[in-house]
């Protein structure tokens, strides 16, 4: 897969994280890829042939259709495999951890393991961004025609909180934080900081860091595909490797070696 990515504009980066264009082409078998737990609050438009872009839903057992456009929440466990095959091109709009709230004054809990029709979240207009994104001849231009969409959104968003800060901290330092030290920052209680937490990102605040921690591990493994078990269980910030496969079982359904596996029987050609 090629990803190339922009950052937004100054008035949208408490808000968005990134722009990117994914391109792919899966020729022959269906490409499985398993998706992990994952922190990421996800707008997606596919601006190729959708046909075959599917997933396996772990919890009905049934494969389905992604929507041409769609809003996907934070992961809190492996809830769907991704199913490709053909040719792709996905513009994406990774959100802050708290932006998609700010922006859209929509509790994430709503959104949390689920994935949505854009338009069912953010009107039909977004039909009409989709129809521009289609015509549009590079990345840039894509993130400034989503901005311009966005911009209406920036006269009503919800306030900031703490909880904005704390989150990006877990995010930057791959869950290795002292939670006690976020909430006394925050200057709130620790059962007002979970639940506004809960609220503005979709999951309590450490099972985000265990999501963070296992996102650094798995990015290790991919950018380094020869470092041993060992090196990444203490490069992404777990105390054993023991708690590291314990962290793949309940997050990615698969043992660090068995996940990486999917991930290669699921591509071979």
């Amino acid at each position: 897969m090629t990803i190339r990515k922009t950052p937004p504009s100054p008035a949208f980066r408490e808000y968005v994280s990134h722009f990117e264009l994914r391109e792919l082409v899966v020729k022959g078998r269906v490409g499985v890829r398993p998706l992990p737990a994952r922190s990421a609050q996800l707008l997606v438009f596919h601006l190729a042939d959708q046909s075959g872009s599917q997933i396996f839903d772990h919890r009905s057992r049934k494969t389905l259709r992604t929507p041409p456009a769609g809003v996907i929440g934070p992961q809190t466990f492996r809830a769907v495999d991704a199913l490709w095959k053909g040719n792709f091109r996905d513009f994406v709009v990774s959100f802050q951890p708290s932006g998609f709230y700010r922006l859209f004054s929509l509790p994430m809990t709503e959104l949390t393991d689920r994935i949505y029709e854009a338009s069912e979240l953010m009107g039909r207009e977004v039909c009409w961004l989709h129809e521009r994104l289609h015509q549009s001849a590079s990345l840039n231009e894509m993130a400034r025609l989503t901005e311009n969409f966005l911009l209406k959104r920036l006269a009503a968003v919800e306030p900031f909180h703490a909880v904005q800060v704390a989150s990006a901290s877990i995010l930057d330092r791959h869950g290795q934080v002292q939670l006690d030290d976020l909430v006394q920052k925050a200057g709130v209680s620790q059962r007002q900081f979970e639940r506004k937490f809960i609220e503005q990102v979709g999951m309590g605040p450490k099972l985000y860091c265990r999501v963070s921690r296992l996102d650094k591990a798995i990015r290790l493994k991919e950018e380094r595909p020869d470092q041993t078990w060992t090196d990444i269980t203490y490069q992404a910030g777990y105390f054993d490797q023991t708690h590291l496969i314990k962290d793949f079982k309940l997050l990615a359904g698969a043992t660090p070696s068995e996940f990486f596996r999917l991930i290669t029987e699921g591509f071979a050609a």
